[in-house]
């Protein structure tokens, strides 16, 4: 694929250095109008911005920034109204997605349990909580955010505890490195490419549409 890539920290030079693994080509930012697909791993600020930006060029556009969680409708509509393609989702680790599956599906056996959460993540990470925590905290309706620790160079873990009188289960999602994260998402942007309509997407659509067929999400 020919791929803009949008910002360049941790997250956008491993995505970099994969992609160009890979065999995709780079484009810079003023040639939009030329790729196959836009990465959008910048900050928080200008976000809607940039997708009404991209969106007006009708490119796919995946994001995977996070802290602008007050703005995703707004975002949602400016892409909409611009007929654009975007997908959006906190954490691009497919092992996540499924991770968040299970959860609903332990929420669902466990529903006289009392759930709490909490994430770990290294120390340069601004927004606390994570964005991922946020999504399986809306997910399971939790009542209480997770709680947050930021510490050396955690590339971030995720535990959901379900606890009752008479015990505890808790679930976790351990991320090993960041590597996993830029694979998930440079194959959630090959399959935005590939959808070749307009639309709001998460990585459950992604993931309904890899494993379904074979596994029902």
């Amino acid at each position: 694929m020919r791929i803009t890539l949008i910002g360049l920290g941790k997250m956008g030079s491993l995505i970099k250095k994969i992609a160009l693994e890979q065999g995709h080509i780079l484009l810079p930012s003023d040639e939009i109008a030329n790729s196959d697909v836009v990465i959008d791993f910048a900050l928080a600020e200008g976000i809607l911005d940039r997708i009404a930006h991209v969106s007006s060029f009708q490119k796919p556009h995946l994001i995977g920034t996070t802290g602008w969680d007050k703005e995703l409708l707004k975002g949602r509509e400016i892409s909409e109204k611009n007929g654009g393609s975007l997908l959006f989702a906190p954490n691009f680790s497919l092992g996540m997605a499924l991770f968040l599956q299970l959860l609903k599906q332990a929420r669902l056996l466990f529903q006289d349990y009392d759930v709490a959460g909490v994430e770990w993540h290294h120390r340069e990470k601004k927004d606390a909580p994570s964005g991922t925590s946020l999504a399986i905290g809306e997910a399971l309706g939790m009542q209480e955010p997770f709680a947050s620790v930021r510490l050396g160079s955690l590339p971030g873990t995720h535990q959901v505890t379900f606890s009752s009188p008479f015990d505890s289960i808790h679930l976790t999602h351990e991320a090993h490195n960041r590597e996993g994260l830029a694979v998930g998402a440079l194959k959630a942007a090959e399959w935005l490419y590939n959808q070749k309509k307009t639309g709001w997407y998460t990585l459950e659509d992604l993931v309904r549409s890899l494993y379904s067929t074979h596994h029902p999400l």
